[in-house]
């Protein structure tokens, strides 16, 4: 992987962070931070709020990033990138597909983080919340950024026209 491909990961990883986290924090504050306490499942809840953002987001994150580095990639004006091994699993199926499954696997993170909170405490205030799914939104986009870049580039190489 060349340097130009790292520091562009890396910018994307960034920018997703930031974004997710300031956006998602805001959300989560703006509809339950007014909350005294929040439980897991019982209204006011966090959970299904949790779960939702997990899939939302992880499947809207790589859709946009595939679809941005695809098209640079046919456009000339990103490195093209051979197929890697681990891609092999969702290379060649639509967009569409692709989404759906970066969206699965944030729902099934998210269902871990839940896990770890049930153990952990009983009840968050929404300030907490707040905070905490906007770290954790942040964190994931930023995760779901280097796959979805490495994808979207992959994509865009085997449609790329010639200027």
């Amino acid at each position: 992987m060349s340097n130009e491909l790292r520091s562009e990961i890396r910018r994307a990883a960034v920018g997703n962070f930031v974004a997710n986290l300031v956006i998602n924090g805001a959300i989560a504050w703006w509809l339950l931070g007014g909350h005294a306490v929040l439980s897991l499942w019982d209204a006011p809840a966090y959970g299904p709020d949790l779960l939702a953002t997990g899939f939302l987001l992880s499947a809207a994150v790589a859709a946009i990033v595939m679809a941005i580095n695809r098209r640079k990639a046919r456009r000339g004006n990103a490195q093209a990138l051979a197929s890697v091994a681990w891609t092999r699993l969702v290379d060649g199926r639509s967009a569409w597909t692709t989404s759906l499954s970066f969206g699965l696997l944030g729902a099934a993170l998210s269902a871990v983080v839940l896990g770890v909170l049930a153990i952990a405490t009983d009840s968050l205030t929404g300030p907490v919340y707040a905070a905490l799914k906007g770290v954790w939104a942040g964190v994931l986009a930023a995760a779901i950024a280097a796959p979805a870049t490495l994808l979207g580039l992959q994509a865009g190489a085997r449609g790329r026209v010639e200027a």
